[in-house]
């Protein structure tokens, strides 16, 4: 029989893949921890192993105008890291792979542990 933490986290895995909304989580630096399925379908591709700097070029991630890409320091998690606040935030995102673009509601957030550090 399963350990019971050992149960809860498949199941907490299961969860984060069927929601409909896309998650994603990184770390500081800015490499990717979790991917759900509608990220990756939203988002035109899944997780690839770049820095946030190649973020907006590799996920076509536009300013509201459409015509230019965000800057690093626009992207929403990089905004709510320098604000230590949520950020929420339009984005057109239009990936080289697909033939129209779209908006994206997005929320951006740090997360502190229960001592109050930031994970």
């Amino acid at each position: 029989m399963a350990e019971p933490w050992n149960r809860q986290e498949g199941l907490l895995e299961t969860v984060i893949d069927q929601l409909n909304e896309g998650l994603v989580v990184c770390d500081l630096d800015g490499h990717f921890l979790i991917w759900n399925k509608a990220a990756t379908q939203l988002l035109g591709r899944g997780p690839e192993a770049v820095s946030p700097d190649q973020w907006a070029q590799l996920y076509g991630l536009y300013c509201p105008n459409r015509l230019c890409l965000l800057e690093t320091s626009e992207l929403p998690m990089m905004r709510a890291l320098e604000t230590m606040a949520p950020v929420e935030q339009s984005i057109w995102q239009h990936p080289p792979n697909k033939a129209q673009g779209s908006w994206l509601e997005v929320r951006a957030q740090p997360w502190f542990s229960s001592a109050g550090e930031l994970l």
